[in-house]
């Protein structure tokens, strides 16, 4: 493989969302992204502004104010609270002022689960639905509520994608090996003599069928850059039951730009 290619491939990135309940002005900006130099950023989006928000998500002391977000991607990871103190001093505005995120936070991850379930009540009401009972009746489950591949979980698929990633993690974590030139111990290179163990040049595990590695489902969860499992791809499920008594199943995927 190439080498440059292979950099590339194995070069992680941490993804980052700066909020803030003032302005961010060019000048702010351009002092944001002088900093962020430091964790060689990938790319960084323009400050983009939400309308006017009685209670914004994360500004529990402000009302009625408008947020302001970056969202910028480093190959070298950072703490949030460091950059969140660094850009405050920065803005030069109070600390409840700025909220700096990682994508696979829990407090992230949260706020986005928040998110979906706010969207799907705010559709069930426009659509005059009322929330179902949790433990149904029915044999069975709705058919909506099926549609997850249980071998994406367990079974041959989720173990080849297991060992998929401890292969990467053991070929990360080689040690390098220095020939010195001029070694201490040159028993260490005698060669073996006839009594030294040999190991049988067959495989004694090639009877066992082993699962074959697979690319991830499109459902799957996929790990994190840290190695955790992403819960951005989780998609929240609500059952709503309709004036007629019949059922009916919707979900929220994760936004593709996550809101305030």
């Amino acid at each position: 493989m190439n080498f440059t290619k292979y950099l590339a491939e194995s070069e992680k990135v941490y993804n980052f969302r700066i909020k803030a309940a003032a302005p961010l002005t060019k000048e702010v900006v351009a002092q944001i992204e002088l900093y962020l130099q430091k964790f060689r950023p990938k790319s960084i989006s323009k400050p983009r502004k939400t309308i006017m928000q009685k209670c914004p998500m994360d500004f529990t002391n402000l009302a009625n104010a408008e947020i302001w977000m970056i969202d910028a991607t480093t190959t070298l990871p950072c703490s949030s609270y460091v950059m969140q103190q660094a850009i405050r001093d920065i803005m030069n505005v109070p600390e409840n002022y700025i909220v700096v995120r990682g994508e696979n936070e829990p407090l992230e991850i949260e706020n986005n689960r928040q998110t979906q379930e706010r969207e799907l009540k705010d559709a069930a009401d426009k659509a005059g639905l009322k929330q179902a009972a949790l433990l149904g009746v029915d044999s069975e489950y709705p058919e909506a509520e099926r549609g997850v591949d249980g071998q994406n979980y367990y079974g041959d698929s989720y173990n080849g994608r297991l060992l998929k990633y401890l292969k990467t993690v053991s070929e990360e974590s080689q040690p390098e090996k220095v020939d010195a030139p001029s070694p201490l111990f040159k028993w260490l290179d005698m060669p073996k003599t006839a009594q030294d163990p040999v190991q049988p040049p067959e495989d004694f595990n090639a009877a066992i069928k082993r699962p074959e590695v697979k690319d991830a489902d499109k459902d799957a969860k996929k790990p994190a850059a840290n190695g955790n499992f992403d819960s951005e791809g989780d998609v929240v499920k609500r059952t709503f039951s309709t004036k007629t008594g019949k059922t009916r199943v919707q979900s929220a995927q994760p936004s593709t730009v996550r809101k305030a």
